[in-house]
Parts: C-alpha cells; sequence; structure tokens
C-alpha cells in the first residue's frame, strides 16, 4: 500500500497526517466540498486573468489541501524530516499551450502513473512510479526524468511559446502539491517503474551533468576526427554524397551525433552540390540540432555511407579508407 502525508491546510505545515493514496483520491474524486472551492478558485482567475503569482498562491493557500506524494514525514514536512520514499514523483506542467493533446501523449506514455489537471485548469499534474530508495539522490532522479520528458515533449510549447518543460520545483522532495477537485483521473496501475541509473552527477561547480554523455565525449573526439578527414577527402575530390535530398538530410541528422561539432562537416559534404547555400544549410542544421533523436540515428549512417562513396570512385586501396 503506496502511503503519502496529506496537509488539510498547507498554511499549518504542522498539520498532517499519513494517508493511503487510493484513499485521498478517492476523497479527492467525490468531496463536494472540494469541488465548490475548485469551481471558485477557476471563477476567481477568469475576473482576474492579470492577477499576480503571489495573489494567485495566496488564493490556492486559501482554498486547497495539498500532499507530499514523494513520501512520509515528520516534523513539519521537511526534506530533513522524510520517513520513507514512497516511490511516487509528481511532474507539474504548467501553462500548457495544447492541453488535450499533451495530456493524451502522457497517457499513452508507459510510465505515467497518474493524470489530473491542475487548479488553474491549465495544467497537468502527472504522478510515477520508480525505484529509487535514497532520498539524497532525489535532485539526481529529476535531473534523468526532465532530460526524458524533455525529448517526449521535443515540439510542444507553453503558453509563452517555451519549450514544454517539468516545473523545476520537482526538485525538492518535500514539494507540497495542492490537491484540487480532480475530475476526470488517469490511472494507470500497470505502468512501468522508472529505473533510476545515476545518469547525472554534480560537477566541481555545481551543475548537474549526464555522466553517460561525458564519458563518450573521447569516443565522440575520435569519431569526430575521422568524420572530418573523410567529409575533406570529399570535397578535395568532388564525391557529392547528397545528390538527393533525402540523403543530405539523413547525412545531417547523422553528424548531429557530433553536437555543434558535426555543423563544419555538415558544409563540407553540401558544398559540393550546386543547389549548396551556407544559411540555407545551417537552418537546416540547427532544425536538425534541435529535432536530433538518438534512438532513430547514429553518426555510423554518415560514417558508412562516406566510405562506401570513396570506395566506389575507386580510391579506396590508394588512401586506406575501409570499406564496410
Amino acid at each position: 500500500m503506496i502511503e503519502i502525508e496529506f496537509f488539510p491546510k498547507v498554511n499549518q505545515r504542522q498539520t498532517h497526517s499519513v494517508q493511503p493514496l487510493t484513499k485521498l483520491l478517492e476523497w479527492a474524486t467525490k468531496n463536494k466540498e472540494l469541488q465548490k472551492r475548485t469551481l471558485s478558485y477557476k471563477q476567481w482567475l477568469m475576473a482576474n486573468p492579470d492577477a499576480m503569482p503571489k495573489q494567485k498562491s495566496d488564493k490556492k493557500l486559501l482554498n486547497f489541501p495539498a500532499a507530499i506524494f514523494a513520501g512520509t514525514f515528520t516534523g513539519t514536512g521537511k526534506a530533513e524530516d522524510i520517513k520513507k520514499i514512497s516511490g511516487l514523483f509528481v511532474l507539474d506542467f504548467d501553462h500548457i499551450d495544447n492541453l488535450i493533446e499533451v495530456r493524451r501523449k502522457l497517457e499513452n506514455d508507459p510510465f505515467t502513473f497518474l493524470v489530473f489537471v491542475s487548479p488553474s485548469g491549465d495544467g497537468l499534474k502527472v504522478i510515477i512510479k520508480h525505484n529509487l530508495s535514497d532520498p539524497l539522490k532525489w535532485e539526481y532522479l529529476y535531473y534523468e526524468l526532465e532530460d526524458y520528458y524533455k525529448k517526449l515533449f521535443n515540439g510542444f510549447y507553453d503558453q509563452k511559446g517555451n519549450h514544454l518543460s517539468i516545473d523545476p520545483s520537482g526538485k525538492d522532495i518535500s514539494r507540497m502539491c495542492f490537491l484540487p477537485f480532480i475530475d476526470n483521473l488517469y490511472n494507470n496501475d500497470n505502468s512501468d517503474v522508472w529505473q533510476y541509473v545515476g545518469k547525472f552527477e554534480k560537477n566541481e561547480t555545481g551543475k548537474y551533468v549526464n555522466i553517460v554523455h561525458e564519458s563518450v565525449i573521447e569516443q565522440n573526439d575520435n569519431l569526430y576526427k575521422e568524420c572530418y578527414y573523410i567529409s575533406a577527402f570529399l570535397f578535395e575530390n568532388k564525391i557529392d554524397i547528397t545528390a538527393g535530398y533525402g540523403d543530405w538530410i539523413s547525412y545531417g541528422y547523422s553528424l548531429c551525433a557530433l553536437g555543434e561539432s558535426g555543423r563544419e562537416i555538415f558544409h563540407n559534404i553540401s558544398c559540393i552540390n550546386e543547389k549548396y547555400d551556407t544559411d540555407e544549410c545551417d537552418q537546416q542544421y540547427d532544425y536538425m540540432l534541435e529535432h536530433f533523436d538518438e534512438d532513430k540515428t547514429n553518426i555510423f549512417i554518415f560514417l558508412n555511407n562516406a566510405k562506401r562513396a570513396i570506395a566506389h570512385h575507386n580510391i579506396y586501396k590508394k588512401y586506406g579508407f575501409l570499406c564496410l
């Protein structure tokens, strides 16, 4: 049984109790008084569209109870007071531009356990299960999830035109989540459990870095050199491997595996073609970098095809390139 910490009055942190998750969800989906307060808050928002964030927060403090889904706590529910991790993590998506589409995508994601609309009506609360047992690693877990959902919602935006992302307040293990009346709750008891692997660590500057990514930098450096030399060879010998638009795009995405370092190589192989335009090439690479998905392509698409092109020009033996 999953238990979490419940606060009937948010501004009285010392008054709280441990509640079974199922019981609390049932209460939040059926309580008429909570339903009336939720409706009242939404009406107030509509009547006060220019209200400052603090005004909205103060209004929520008066209207809603809250819960800490991360676990159970002693004292006033601060991070240092945690007794037991629940195995749940709350993700906040605020001010969503297309809430219905985002919700549909979340409900189709295998990690989504619960989804409900936030008190404001234009955001979503998403709850997933995880296997982390060490509360000191909570922030590290947050950055793993941030990385995952950044990729999941590539191309999605909030109402201000910013890329849709999870609220950084989730880094706090003791963060309270306001509980509105929950209408149309999505619940998948069979959702996948997020397996914490420790991809992120804090470096000497206090910044969280993806150590899995950092570990391949040396390998990427060697790959970059090989790609650069091959692209220079293609250029010098006027071997055009980008004659087809589809090939040009495919090799561009492949070179995005090198990040910004792949841009010069992309220009090297593009400028051989008579349709080459510097600005268009840069704009295309910008777009591909933004939409690059490491699960769909890799650097060897470029490498292997470039080596084949060299072999087909009968200069493979002279220069010693391997044709894979």
